[in-house]
């Protein structure tokens, strides 16, 4: 996919200008031919697989920035011809996460990620309570991709009923910080920073690829890479990538 999209705009074409409408048939492109459109095509396809599989194991609480208003995880792949021919070949290429309600501006959040430490959900917690954070922190998100922002009477109401659950567990972040959750707007906003930090910037949202592996592990890296989600995912993108990376996606303590 990275060649194909590179070969496009050193053509002159504009991603943003470029749209499926027909089955694997391109408008916007003077670079590509209609066999390199049909390889995009299914690349791409594949890429949105992996990014409904994220969100699914996420519950929802994972979306992606360039499709406000569409929820991933369970959409009926029976109307993916719609979506090609709704949204330039920018929105896929260029698509980064919404968790929780706060967007990141590359995919490097999703390494080693634990969204129930993230949550403020401990070992100990009912599973009824962390159910409901779960949730709050999930309509977070479907808020964030309805135009609702930080600030806002919405995104306000949501915060409160969030803390009003009482976080408690230590955030587990990828640069090795540790923030408590106790309830408070002040530590609240500590963890938003906190978080927000660990997501450099000026990194290109990764390509995934399934690889044959014997362990059910989770691994994420960046353009250029290979990645595979796990066992399970049976999508593959087959763009120039090289070098497996292991990181770990953790939905849960499991």
């Amino acid at each position: 996919m990275t060649t194909l999209t590179d070969r496009a705009i050193a053509g002159g074409d504009k991603l943003s200008d470029m749209k499926f409408h027909e089955l694997g048939i391109m408008e916007g492109t003077k670079s590509l031919s209609d066999a390199d459109s049909r390889k995009l095509h299914e690349s791409i396809k594949d890429h949105m697989g992996v990014m409904n599989d994220i969100s699914k194991q996420s519950d929802g609480r994972i979306q992606w920035d360039t499709f406000p208003g569409f929820k991933f995880g369970g959409f009926d792949w029976k109307n993916i011809n719609d979506m090609f021919m709704t949204h330039p070949v920018s929105s896929f290429i260029n698509a980064n996460p919404v968790i929780d309600g706060v967007p990141y501006e590359n995919w490097d959040i999703l390494k080693d990620i634990n969204l129930d430490a993230m949550a403020g959900i401990s070992r100990g917690m009912s599973e009824d309570r962390a159910d409901k954070i779960r949730n709050v922190l999930e309509r977070k998100t479907q808020a964030y991709q309805s135009g609702e922002r930080e600030g806002g009477e919405k995104m306000e109401a949501l915060d409160k009923e969030y803390l009003a659950l009482e976080p408690v567990k230590i955030a587990e972040l990828t640069t090795g910080a540790s923030i408590v959750t106790d309830g408070t707007s002040e530590s609240g906003q500590k963890l938003k920073d906190a978080k927000k930090q660990t997501s450099p910037t000026n990194v290109n949202a990764p390509f995934i690829v399934n690889t044959s592996s014997d362990d059910n592990s989770t691994k994420v890296i960046n353009q250029g890479d290979t990645v595979a989600l796990n066992n399970q995912n049976e999508y593959a993108i087959a763009a120039g990538l090289n070098e497996i990376t292991g990181t770990n996606y953790m939905f849960g303590y499991g």
